[in-house]
């Protein structure tokens, strides 16, 4: 999380997670853990960003195959659109910020849109 100044609700929140990572000779994709409940859905149920208007995910790519965890991540992210409230006609799609590296899901949240701001940061 980082803060701005002295005013605590005044802040960007980042939630990371491993992806693709090796277990028993297998990759464990674990993109469950970064869409579900401990992940996007921080985000989605204000637990992280309630005042906000923006957040971030990390995906750390574990064998460094960030094209393979990106896909993966959005079949997931395109399974779950009525759980994490996606905007409706969205998914996971690059950002304008940097449309080579950053991605990005808009959420509406009823009270107020969302966009949660998507990295797959490649480790091997």
């Amino acid at each position: 999380m980082f803060l701005s100044g002295y005013k605590e609700h005044v802040y960007f929140a980042f939630e990371c997670k491993r992806l693709r990572y090796p277990k028993s000779g297998k990759v464990i994709p674990n993109t469950g853990e970064y869409v579900g409940e401990d992940g996007m859905m921080c985000f989605v149920t204000g637990k992280y960003g309630k005042g906000q208007s923006n957040g971030g995910m990390i995906g750390y790519v574990m064998d460094g195959k960030s094209s393979e965890a990106k896909k993966a991540v959005k079949e997931l992210i395109d399974k779950k659109s009525s759980d994490l409230f996606l905007e409706k006609g969205t998914t996971l799609t690059s950002s304008s910020i940097n449309p080579t590296s950053v991605y990005e899901t808009k959420h509406d949240l009823k009270t107020k849109l969302f966009t949660l701001y998507h990295l797959f940061l490649p480790l091997n």
